[in-house]
């Protein structure tokens, strides 16, 4: 009595491939002579093609399982140490970065009046996409942001302030590194020069105002993504968590601002007017119905959104309520510095910082580009 063939898959896929001829045709006369002088089974070539057919899918679908645990096995040790490996890079990063900040030991008393001032409409500023190439003449630009705050203070005589700010505040490194590289690389180097200006920057501010400090942790310049990795990936790697992380750390002792930060988030402007704040590159290329989409699938409500990413200040009337209108707004670049997304996307606007003014019956007021 013949062997079964399906306890030789192995041996009858390889004495059948022994008969592939150099165009890669299988020479089945030749095949089924020894096939069935070694199973002392003698079967005609369709019985034959049947069986090898089958011991061969057999085979592939047996490695392709094998392979599909491996990998399995690989991505549950990968989440079973990444919050480790995560927080503990974080905390280099961190540590690394407050070696060489000099303000983290400002005191400022909290001011009571400034915050509970009463004052008829709320204002809000915004800076975004400085995109810091390492050289230091540009943080002149945050001294131009301060002066711009001071200047619009004696005008309007406001003591309490929202600035927001919406991300990819350096260029970053073009070979997308590793967190633990990045510590090597410009881009981590350039993030803690740039906090190292901001927690100045909010120093100074809160000695005339009280300051609600929004921060967003999610841009595309600022991904410190590994090689082989996709962009908006990995969101959690991002240069944007280790800046907020350094001014939360660095202002500890500033009583007179809050700090807020998030991949994005919903701000309260005033008791009855809501802003969705995000960076904005997960907006491009589908702006139309987008805020209103976002809204519906996240169960949120608000009555404007702030974006930055396009370099290109605009202000977008989306619908009417009774009092107001619900709007969305495109902060501009920081940076003067015309980049080659802004040519090919035919959008740019000069460098500056934005003004947002709010009434909290009437809703927003009107904007103002403050030119750097």
């Amino acid at each position: 009595m013949g062997y079964h063939y399906i306890n030789h898959r192995h041996e009858i896929i390889s004495t059948v491939e022994k008969y592939r001829n150099k165009y890669g045709t299988i020479v089945w006369k030749d095949a089924i002579v020894e096939l069935n002088a070694f199973f002392e089974d003698v079967q005609i070539a369709e019985t034959w093609r049947g069986r090898y057919k089958r011991a061969k899918s057999f085979v592939e679908q047996h490695q392709l399982g094998m392979r599909d645990a491996q990998a399995q096995y690989r991505m549950e040790n990968l989440i079973r140490n990444k919050d480790a490996i995560k927080n503990a890079t974080k905390s280099i990063l961190i540590e690394e970065a407050l070696k060489q900040l000099e303000d983290n030991s400002v005191h400022i008393a909290f001011d009571k009046e400034l915050k509970n001032a009463k004052q008829d409409d709320e204002y809000v500023f915004v800076t975004s996409d400085f995109h810091f190439d390492g050289h230091d003449d540009m943080l002149e630009t945050l001294k131009k942001v301060y002066q711009h705050i001071i200047t619009k203070q004696k005008e309007f005589g406001f003591k309490r302030i929202k600035l927001m700010e919406l991300g990819d505040i350096v260029e970053g490194s073009h070979l997308r590194p590793s967190q633990l590289l990045a510590i090597k690389t410009m881009l981590i180097p350039q993030t803690i020069r740039v906090a190292q200006a901001y927690v100045q920057l909010l120093n100074e501010l809160s000695k005339d105002m009280y300051i609600d400090f929004y921060c967003v942790t999610s841009s595309n310049h600022t991904q410190t993504r590994a090689f082989g990795s996709a962009r908006n990936e990995l969101v959690e790697d991002d240069a944007m968590l280790i800046f907020a992380e350094i001014v939360k750390h660095a202002t500890t002792n500033n009583k007179n601002m809050r700090m807020t930060i998030g991949r994005d988030f919903v701000a309260q402007i005033t008791n009855d007017h809501k802003m969705f704040v995000a960076h904005g590159h997960l907006v491009d290329g589908k702006k139309n119905g987008y805020v209103q989409e976002l809204a519906m699938a996240r169960g949120i409500s608000f009555e404007y959104a702030l974006f930055g990413h396009f370099h290109h200040y605009r202000e977008i009337t989306l619908y009417g309520r009774d009092s107001f209108n619900m709007k969305v707004f495109y902060a501009p670049s920081l940076n003067n510095k015309h980049s080659d997304y802004e040519f090919d996307k035919n959008l740019s606007s000069k460098a500056g910082m934005l003004m947002m003014v709010f009434n909290p019956a009437r809703g927003h007021r009107y904007c103002e580009e403050l030119f750097i």
